[in-house]
């Protein structure tokens, strides 16, 4: 198995890591780098506290809860382990899993769990734990590419359309699963050299021909610009973990999807792009004045 050395240093802007004791912290990263590429781990929990030189008294049981928050465990194989926001963090920073060469690495260890570590659904376990993560679609040449009907020699033919196949990934590939569960639709289609130029198609279907009941729309008499919804980010592009520290750090989404604390004045970040680390570019909504990004953090 191949060991990953790609430190996960966003992992310090976690609060469930900052809470954290120090054993549990040097835990953590020992299986970081010991999971394989698309971020599942072997449990061996003496084999850590060993080799992660953590205190003799430790138990099992309490190596197990430290990870609680950090690291998903799978009830039908209870010696593999998922650490979450690995593929999003370490693989896929721009949020998408493609079916280059760089990434099929990643299909084939969900295989090798599914097949040898009785994961039954890897692919809903990577994309629960990465719920910013899509998975690109096939193209049209990759779709046609004949398979090899021999299974004896079909394993050792890896093209994305038998990795998918192997996993149950549909053909369109899948949104994020934070999209998925707002019910957001579906990106449609690639170029063949793999890179991204998916529109989104909306339902065609038959608009409603009867009128509802107007909704009575929300207001906090604190925060009048303050949005009903707190539980999810404004933007698909912005990770739950990421959406949960601002909210830590005492902001609210407001109703035009902008976040906003109140420190004597009401500071108000519009995002017009997240980076690749989540860090926010915006302007600020006060008098038209400008914001320093890069001091955010300390709200």
């Amino acid at each position: 198995m191949d060991i990953n050395l790609n430190i996960n240093a966003q992992i310090f802007d976690n609060p469930q890591f900052a809470e954290k004791p120090t054993w549990a912290k040097t835990l953590y990263f020992f299986l970081w780098c010991k999971s394989d590429f698309a971020g599942f781990v072997d449990l061996n929990w003496k084999v850590a506290k060993v080799h992660a030189n953590l205190p003799e008294e430790l138990t099992e049981e309490e190596m197990k809860n430290g990870m609680e928050g950090l690291v998903a465990y799978i009830p039908e194989s209870p010696s593999v382990g998922y650490m979450k926001d690995f593929i999003h963090t370490a693989r896929a920073q721009k949020g998408i899993i493609k079916t280059s060469n760089v990434h099929l690495k990643i299909y084939k260890d969900m295989i090798a769990r599914k097949q040898r570590f009785k994961v039954s659904n890897p692919v809903q376990i990577i994309r629960e734990n990465n719920p910013g993560l899509s998975i690109s679609p096939l193209t049209d040449a990759q779709v046609k590419e004949p398979l090899n009907e021999d299974p004896e020699k079909e394993s050792k033919k890896q093209c994305p359309a038998l990795l998918y196949r192997q996993l149950g990934i549909p053909n369109k590939g899948y949104i994020s699963y934070y999209d998925e569960q707002q019910g957001l639709t579906q990106s449609v289609s690639v170029n063949d050299d793999n890179k991204s130029s998916s529109y989104t198609e909306q339902d065609d279907g038959v608009e409603d021909i009867f009128e509802g009941q107007p909704k009575e729309e929300y207001n906090n008499p604190e925060y009048p610009d303050m949005k009903e919804d707190q539980k999810t980010p404004p933007m698909s592009s912005l990770t739950q973990q990421k959406h949960e520290e601002w909210l830590s750090r005492g902001h609210y989404v407001t109703k035009d999807n902008t976040y906003a604390r109140y420190d004597g004045q009401d500071i108000s970040v519009s995002f017009i792009e997240i980076e690749n680390n989540n860090k926010p570019s915006g302007e600020s909504l006060n008098d038209d004045e400008e914001i320093d990004v890069s001091n955010l953090a300390q709200f």
